[in-house]
């Protein structure tokens, strides 16, 4: 990787850990890591168009991240970006 490139991280995880999450994200934004997207900001979808948008903005966080962080337990929107990363071989760090 060019000294350019920041790399960058998604963090897949439930919102009962969204303190968590929001913390670790930190400690990696401050050693030069890039968030790819930050889901937790999200309310309730309350419409199928908001909720397709969600879901696009994750998955291009996933897409354009160089590794995922995936805190477990967690929901099945996770699992999904689990899953995702998976099928296009990205880096994966598990927290229990």
């Amino acid at each position: 990787m060019s000294q350019n490139k920041k790399t960058k991280f998604y963090i897949a995880g439930s919102f009962r850990y969204v303190e968590l999450i929001n913390n670790l994200s930190d400690m990696l934004e401050l050693s030069s890591f890039v968030r790819t997207y930050n889901w937790a900001v999200n309310e309730r979808a309350d419409s199928i168009k908001t909720l397709h948008k969600i879901a696009n903005e994750e998955l291009q966080g996933v897409e354009q991240a160089d590794f995922l962080v995936f805190i477990f337990p967690s929901g099945k929107g996770s699992n999904i970006e689990f899953g995702i990363a998976t099928a296009l071989k990205k880096r994966k760090e598990y927290i229990f």
